[in-house]
């Protein structure tokens, strides 16, 4: 224990649109090659590697956020993952606020 060491080699993109109308959409993308020392299915390499694997990762997000009237909006976002070898984890969720 105390061994674990990681290395990150980031690639980061991330873009915004706004519109006159009260549209936002909001996108990114992030590439992760993480060479990893140490046990890696233990709570501290779980912190120290974010959720994700040695070996190469993939980020991906969107958000749309409208105004649907004055003080009522409305946001859905999705996110992915593909962290190593494993399957692509999908995550979606949607939110309606009110604006006082």
């Amino acid at each position: 224990m105390g061994d674990e060491q990681a290395v990150f080699n980031s690639f980061n993109i991330d873009a915004k649109y706004n519109t006159v109308s009260n549209t936002s959409i909001m996108a990114g993308f992030e590439f992760s090659n993480i060479n990893f020392k140490g046990a890696d299915n233990t709570t501290v390499s779980y912190i120290m590697l974010e959720g994700l694997l040695p070996g190469k990762n993939l980020l991906w997000n969107i958000n749309l956020t409208k105004r649907i009237i004055n003080n009522l909006e409305i946001s859905v976002e999705y996110e992915g993952r593909k962290p190593a070898d494993t399957r692509v984890i999908h995550t979606g969720t949607a939110s309606i606020r009110a604006l006082l």
